[in-house]
């Protein structure tokens, strides 16, 4: 492996199991699940509203509108009411998966996701849906029941797409969960692009314009919401990332220095140190006794 080279780890899904159904009902109706889903599940409830109760007695309630994901191995009771119909489209899904690596000089390089089977139960706010996400779900369906190889395939092509929304509201990632305030932040839209975007150079005017609000009341409420500014907040996520990537001992400073669009290595070591307390090599040298954990 070249000096200058970075690792790229990550998981590689495959989408090994995909079935929709649309239900249709009045009044109410209620579903036990005591043995736990066999799938993982997202649902978009176009009328009405459900309460899910788990094996523990916690509950969370969605909303006409919302999209609400349902991990495999739940055990729940859904208690669903509407004044008069109640209508929702459920996607049972899996995925198998094996680690990847692949070394490269040059790279563009993401947050590394984990495993699926961490990702909590969670609703996502009708506010939130995009007009995209529900036409997925009506796609998918459509497509699901047409018999047609081709319609099979288009609804795994589409799938994947309205899985990647979902993962892009939710912010999801290993090591990087974002508080359930921040994410109803009217900043979010700018904070979920930096994170997504972290080795871009960002523009605080662009971000304001993404939140729909002048720089100074954006800059304010940003501050007020993360604790900090928004060059702060990316270079401590570039850090937090460099950091990660330096405890694997493959590949050299000025590789992440360049990886993370970092001017030179120079100003990579000084801002790593600002951020760390230590400079690259002295991190790298105590790491092994001294965890990243939540330093940074």
């Amino acid at each position: 492996m070249r000096n200058d080279s970075v690792l790229i780890v990550h998981q590689h899904y495959i989408l090994d199991h995909l079935t929709i159904y649309k239900y249709r009902f009045f009044d109410s109706n209620t579903f036990n699940n005591p043995d736990g889903r066999a799938y993982h599940a997202l649902c978009y409830i176009t009328s009405g509203e459900v309460a899910f109760i788990d094996k523990n007695g916690r509950q969370f309630t969605a909303f006409a509108g919302d999209v609400v994901f349902l991990p495999k191995g739940l055990i729940y009771e859904s208690v669903w009411t509407g004044h008069r119909l109640i209508e929702y489209y459920t996607i049972d899904f899996g995925f198998s998966h094996r680690t990847i690596q692949i070394a490269t000089p040059q790279m563009s390089l993401s947050p590394i996701r984990n495993d699926i089977d961490h990702i909590q139960p969670q609703v996502i706010d009708h506010k939130q849906v995009t007009g995209q996400m529900r036409l997925y779900f009506a796609a998918i369906l459509s497509e699901y029941v047409s018999g047609r190889c081709s319609g099979s395939l288009l609804a795994i092509s589409d799938f994947y797409r309205l899985w990647q929304i979902f993962l892009s509201l939710t912010a999801y990632d290993d090591s990087r969960v974002l508080p359930s305030g921040m994410r109803q932040s009217p900043v979010f839209p700018a904070i979920l692009h930096i994170e997504q975007h972290y080795a871009d150079t960002i523009n605080v005017g662009d971000l304001a314009r993404m939140c729909d609000m002048s720089e100074s009341r954006f800059y304010s409420i940003f501050k007020s919401c993360t604790g900090t500014s928004p060059i702060d907040y990316r270079n401590r996520l570039r850090i937090h990332i460099a950091a990660q990537l330096l405890q694997s001992g493959q590949y050299s400073v000025a590789g992440v220095s360049e990886a993370l669009n970092f001017s030179n290595p120079g100003y990579f070591r000084q801002i790593f140190r600002q951020y760390t307390g230590h400079n690259p090599g002295e991190f790298i040298k105590t790491q092994s006794e001294q965890p990243l954990g939540n330093q940074i």
